[in-house]
């Protein structure tokens, strides 16, 4: 991989569709590769590879032209903004690119500023994170709050297909992109995604620059739904289902975490994360759950 001079670079051309595991980033794909398709019928869901992933291998090796798997977690960090620069230096137009990494690693920006576009973070009320995070990752509710509050937390790494990924605690990982000051970052709220579908996709094209009509927008909001997300993985299976997950699309009904966790359970969410959960709407003005 020959780095690209900084004084020859094309503007950025990575748009970030970030967020905490399980928190509407596959809506946020489906919804932008509807969109894009202008077809009239919903994009597969197995289709979304597309979309790369900022810690897929293939993304890393394709750049890099180094076997991942021979390669310690630093290495492969040191490496990764390299690899974006590389991608955005080589694409000829916007690459949406799919991320569940912090924005830091310590004191280290995990992407390459230059090769950015710009960011959307897709941000949940960590209640109904924690019910579906804990399904996916196979781990008990009250293992999960503990890693969601904590800040040395990742998944990946050496023999998983992913690069190891650094997520550090749910409301770190929420401030590091939505303070973010060196790119242009939208944040758009599940729940506002589900309330208002029409008027939140509209902000998220705009902000992209996609070229879209309120008809178009309608129709990918229809065919990237939940429900003709689960009617594909109950039909076709899904590629990103980790194997000994029952399902990847779980519920995605807002608030259905007062039927997942005891008051006490939720309590210590709420205690982990009061700060950045009223920041976000989550709490009310007596800091109870909404």
């Amino acid at each position: 991989m020959a780095e690209v001079p900084a004084a020859t670079r094309a503007p950025g051309r990575i748009l970030w569709l970030a967020s905490y595991p399980k928190s509407g980033n596959t809506w946020l794909r489906m919804f932008l590769a509807n969109l894009r398709s202008g077809r009239d019928a919903p994009v597969s869901i197995n289709a979304l590879g597309s979309t790369p992933m900022a810690a897929g291998r293939d993304f890393f090796e394709d750049a890099t032209g180094l076997d991942s798997s021979e390669l310690t977690v630093e290495e492969t960090l040191q490496l990764r903004r390299m690899t974006y620069a590389w991608q955005s230096d080589h694409a000829a137009t916007m690459i949406p690119c799919k991320i569940h990494d912090a924005l830091l690693t310590g004191d280290h920006l995990t992407i390459e500023p230059a090769a950015t576009a710009g960011a959307i973070y897709v941000v949940r009320n960590p209640l109904d994170v924690l019910p579906s995070f804990a399904d996916h990752m196979g781990l008990p509710l009250d293992a999960m709050i503990e890693r969601m509050a904590d800040e040395t937390f990742g998944i990946g790494g050496r023999g998983r297909p992913q690069l190891r990924q650094h997520l550090g605690s749910w409301s770190g990982h929420v401030r590091s992109w939505i303070d973010a000051t060196a790119f242009p970052v939208l944040t758009v709220r599940y729940e506002d995604m589900s309330a208002d579908p029409q008027a939140t996709f509209a902000r998220v094209v705009s902000f992209a620059g996609v070229p879209a009509s309120a008809e178009q927008i309608r129709q990918a909001i229809e065919f990237s739904s939940f429900a003709e997300a689960r009617r594909q993985e109950r039909t076709d299976g899904f590629i990103e289902r980790l194997p000994d997950v029952e399902r990847f699309f779980r519920r995605g009904r807002v608030g259905a975490w007062r039927e997942d966790l005891t008051a006490a359970q939720a309590a210590r969410v709420v205690a982990h994360h009061r700060e950045t959960m009223a920041r976000l709407g989550y709490l009310d003005a007596q800091g109870e759950p909404l």
